[in-house]
């Protein structure tokens, strides 16, 4: 343990805090903030641009779920509208969405749920990035709400390639990637989807996919209903 925790601060100390000014410095390279580069360099300069901050995401989840696993998750319970809740993960994600030329959807009900806005808008996030990633052009990203007794289940659909039925058991394992050699460009830190299963049963909530090869996937988790 005492290992592991010198470990974890010399991540946070030793590379968080150089990748960050880092990804800074790149950032403001990329953006002509510190002068004008040739074409040729802001292709090669875009590219470490992306390295870099997928580096500084990398580290930060994994601090993350480290923090969680070893205090928990500090829950801050207020009362909240779903629909809110959407709406505010849908507002981060449009522009990858566009870019991507993909296009959110959101059907159902509003219903007050009693949850920590923030983390579960980080599920959203997480959620949506990732079916927007696996989608192809011109291809739909569907947002549903659905009402139970007690609770309510959050679908995010979308209509990608879907996932094999021998990866689905691993997908939110740690450091787990369920993407083929045709994707490695979509490869992550392995470490979003158990941060979001971490949040939503820290609510005592439960998360869930259903996928099929060439039809898509569907990513579900469940609030409880305020009051209940």
């Amino acid at each position: 343990e005492r290992m592991r925790a010198d470990f974890m601060a010399m991540i946070s100390h030793d590379l968080r805090s150089p990748l960050t000014s880092l990804n800074l410095t790149l950032e403001m390279l990329e953006t002509g903030r510190l002068g004008e580069l040739p074409e040729k360099a802001k292709s090669r300069l875009s590219r470490a641009s992306q390295s870099a901050a997928h580096l500084v995401e990398l580290v930060n989840d994994l601090l993350e779920l480290e923090k969680f696993e070893a205090t928990g998750i500090n829950l801050h319970i207020s009362k909240s509208e779903s629909q809110t809740l959407i709406e505010q993960a849908c507002a981060l994600v449009r522009e990858l969405a566009e870019a991507s030329r993909i296009k959110l959807q959101v059907r159902g009900n509003n219903y007050p749920v009693e949850c920590d806005a923030q983390r579960i808008v980080r599920v959203l996030t997480n959620l949506l990035t990732n079916a927007i990633k696996f989608s192809g052009p011109g291809e739909l990203v569907e947002v549903i709400t659905e009402a139970g007794k007690d609770s309510i289940r959050i679908i995010v659909a979308d209509r990608g390639k879907g996932i094999a039925p021998d990866k689905l058991a691993m997908i939110f394992e740690k450091y787990k990637q369920v993407v083929d050699e045709s994707q490695a460009d979509k490869k992550g830190s392995g470490l979003g989807l158990p941060i979001c299963k971490a949040i939503v049963e820290a609510h005592g909530g439960k998360i869930g996919v259903k996928s099929q090869v060439g039809r898509g996937s569907q990513f579900w988790f469940t609030l409880y209903l305020a009051g209940k």
